[in-house]
């Protein structure tokens, strides 16, 4: 089993001044309560221990990363976004028109005020 450099307590700090106390992926505040060391290049994926490859981010945002690239990650956030946007298109679209047909006398009750009965 080879050994891995070890990123120093200095290093550390430097780069939480240089992300400025921010998450690398969130954008979030984070604590030393809520920190997480991350590589952006997973290690499972080949990715070393080097500083270069290291990012500071929240714990849950890091479990949420999982194995996947810097890169991967951000385009799954990135589509899942667009599709939840699509969906309250959608839903917003679906109101507007039901309140439109409410509007103009075509809706659930449309038989009974219009004078039309269910045999005709």
């Amino acid at each position: 089993m080879r050994k891995r450099p070890r990123v120093s307590r200095q290093q550390l700090d430097a780069l939480l001044h240089e992300q400025g106390s921010r998450c690398a992926l969130t954008g979030l505040q984070i604590t030393p309560q809520t920190v997480s060391l991350d590589h952006v290049q997973p290690l499972s994926r080949g990715g070393s221990t080097d500083l270069h490859n290291c990012q500071l981010t929240l714990r849950t945002a890091n479990f949420m990363k999982g194995s996947l690239t810097h890169e991967e990650f951000v385009a799954l956030c990135r589509a899942v976004i667009a599709e939840d946007n699509r969906q309250k298109r959608r839903k917003k679209a679906a109101k507007r028109t039901a309140r439109a047909r409410k509007k103009r006398g075509f809706g659930k009750n449309f038989r009974r005020f219009s004078g039309q009965s269910r045999r005709s």
